[in-house]
């Protein structure tokens, strides 16, 4: 099994051709996409609209604010105008400009991403677990039943970010006590200099995007094995 932890977009510059890139699977493996938290976001850009307590506008919004500017760029959606001025005031620009024209860009945006990209995108899987290991975006919340915890809709974003499995932190990085079942939780999301392993978790987002780093855990019986690649190779 092969399982990607999501946040495959946004925030760099060929967001669009690793979607594709990493549907391509590998032979001899399954392979298992999770859903990250900006994948979430943008599936809220191409399908929220006026009837929903998330707003068309903010959704377009929130998602350009925390990295889809970079997608956006990488479609073409802007001109070379925008770019100049692109990181002094662009959310302020975006906010007049998407204000007038949200619905017009929404479909613009939905059609240069296409449906097959975007039904990906909604397919993707909050969790994989094989006993007790787990492996999820973001992460557990120690308090809330494990079961109703991971049932999650991705219709609507949560009140509180601290209650969704592809946005927790706090809450889940500073609990060192048992997880429900005696989980092995295995995450991304929070970024660290290097992979933070515990009794009951390991994070392994070392920053790619910023850092240059990428870190695969590969598990094997009770042994789990760290891999890294850099910009300058593995």
């Amino acid at each position: 099994n092969i399982i990607y932890l999501g946040d495959y977009i946004d925030r760099g510059p060929n967001s669009i051709q690793i979607l594709d890139d990493i549907q391509k699977g590998y032979e001899n493996a399954k392979t298992h996409y999770l859903m990250g938290n900006h994948e979430e976001f943008l599936y809220h850009a191409l399908t929220a609209d006026a009837y929903r307590r998330y707003s068309r506008k903010d959704a377009l919004l929130n998602w350009i604010y925390y990295g889809g500017i970079d997608v956006c760029e990488e479609l073409k959606l802007f001109n070379n105008n925008f770019q100049e001025s692109r990181i002094k005031d662009y959310y302020t620009y975006l906010e007049q400009k998407i204000k007038k024209t949200e619905k017009k860009f929404q479909k613009k945006l939905r059609e240069k991403i296409g449906e097959d990209r975007l039904n990906f995108i909604k397919k993707l899987d909050v969790f994989w677990r094989q006993d007790r290991l787990l492996l999820v975006h973001a992460g557990v919340h120690p308090s809330i039943d494990l079961k109703n915890f991971l049932n999650i809709k991705i219709d609507y974003m949560p009140e509180n970010f601290e209650w969704h499995p592809l946005w927790i932190r706090e809450k889940f990085l500073t609990w060192d006590g048992s997880f429900e079942e005696n989980i092995f939780v295995i995450h991304g999301h929070t970024i660290q200099k290097t992979p933070i392993l515990k009794n009951n978790k390991l994070g392994i987002d070392t920053g790619s995007f910023n850092k240059g780093c990428i870190t695969a855990a590969v598990i094997e019986n009770d042994t789990i094995y760290l891999i890294q690649a850099n910009r300058k190779g593995p």
